[in-house]
């Protein structure tokens, strides 16, 4: 999907996905002030399961202009997706998986989903199955 009137400021790519791989929460003991928590996140490793969860849905690629960011436009693009992904269903946010996501990615991910143990996929490692 690409979006917004006159130039291409927003840009969505889902696709069939079977596997998922749910993030591992790593809390940080200190007390960190909430400023220093997210840029702590922003540049910390992250792990995932090595236990494949049902996925109906991948994001292989969502992407906003900076300039056009924080203004939900990645969220309602999704919310879109997942009303029309499958005809006559609505996908929870539980059946969504997202690929490789970036520091920025995951920041997103985890606000959209609404935890931080949200689903992961490898699109480049043979885990699309249309390849």
């Amino acid at each position: 999907m690409l979006g917004n009137r006159s130039s291409a400021n927003v840009l969505l790519f889902g696709s069939r996905e079977l596997k998922g791989y749910r993030v591992i929460d790593e809390k940080d003991p200190g007390d960190n002030l909430e400023s220093e928590s997210a840029i702590c996140e922003r540049v910390k490793a992250w792990c995932c399961s090595t236990t494949p969860e049902p996925a109906i849905c991948g994001i292989s690629r969502i992407w906003v202009f900076s300039m056009m960011r924080r203004r939900k436009i990645a969220s309602r693009m999704l919310e879109c997706l997942r009303n029309h992904f499958i005809y006559g269903s609505y996908l929870s946010k539980e059946e969504i998986a997202f690929s490789d996501p970036t520091p920025d990615g995951k920041l997103f991910a985890t606000h959209y989903c609404g935890t931080s143990q949200f689903l992961v996929y490898n699109f480049i490692n043979g885990q699309n199955p249309m390849s």
